[in-house]
């Protein structure tokens, strides 16, 4: 009797049950500043710089199912170009569960220009991923001197003025991929006040479409602000549940790269 024998043999159960075993999937949640000439990279490029950089570190990356794998990185909310922040938020997904005060070391060490670690967080097990809730941001005042170079100085009456309108301002009208974007301005804005040099914003955020700063100055009467190119900072990105998963004792990184233990639920703008 002929027996056909297949060409790629069925392996036995115990042993696709241990190939198809799922690696662990640890998420850690990194603040961080993104300031200098960083400012000026897409989001999309540093997405591939923090790629980079783990690699370089020799982090075990998780990565995503199918036939075009890719590293489970995520950010809560993409800056736009050119802004400059103190306060972003990345989170990884590794499949062995390191130490923070490690991941915190290996990461300062690659020492990238124009990019530092604040802190880093083991997420608890069954936590939501990072999304954000609010957004503050600094907007520096706009001026040009005799010489036509850009200066800051305070315009005090002119900001003043621009409170003003602002409060009158119910809705917000903001186009969009050739569409026109409605949204309610006490909702959104829920901080919009002078500095002495400039103006201090804060957002509302939300899965949808949200207000960018350049949005509400506009609605303001300060367009010519964003003509001027003035310089934006975010200064502090708050998360939903950040008590519930950021409020314990982290590593974090001082200005020269060692490591201190914080108990801070967020950095200080």
């Amino acid at each position: 009797m002929n027996h056909v024998v297949p060409k790629n043999p069925t392996p036995s159960t115990a042993g696709q049950s241990e190939q198809q075993q799922p690696a662990g999937r640890y998420r850690f949640r990194i603040r961080f500043a993104k300031v200098e000439l960083l400012r000026w990279i897409s989001h999309r490029d540093l997405a591939r710089l923090w790629e980079r950089m783990i690699r370089r570190a020799n982090f075990p990356l998780s990565m995503t199912e199918g036939f075009h794998p890719k590293p489970r990185i995520s950010f809560p909310s993409a800056l736009s170009l050119g802004m400059e922040s103190l306060d972003e938020v990345v989170e990884l997904e590794f499949t062995q569960d390191l130490d923070e005060s490690d991941v915190l070391q290996r990461l300062c060490d690659d020492r990238q220009p124009g990019l530092s670690i604040d802190r880093v967080t083991r997420m608890p097990e069954g936590s939501a991923k990072a999304q954000l809730e609010r957004a503050h941001y600094h907007i520096h005042s706009p001026a040009f001197d005799g010489d036509g170079n850009s200066i800051e100085i305070v315009c005090e009456d002119e900001i003043h003025s621009a409170i003003e309108t602002l409060a009158k301002t119910e809705i917000i009208e903001v186009a969009r991929k050739k569409k026109t974007i409605k949204f309610d301005r006490s909702s959104e804005v829920i901080r919009f006040e002078a500095t002495p040099n400039g103006i201090e914003m804060e957002l509302a955020a939300g899965a949808g479409a949200s207000l960018k700063p350049s949005d509400v100055l506009v609605a303001a009467g300060l367009g010519h602000w964003n003509d001027a190119a003035v310089r934006i900072v975010r200064t502090r990105c708050e998360l939903q549940n950040d008590e519930q998963t950021e409020n314990r004792t982290h590593p974090s990184a001082s200005t020269n790269g060692q490591v201190t233990a914080d108990r801070q639920s967020g950095p200080t703008p």
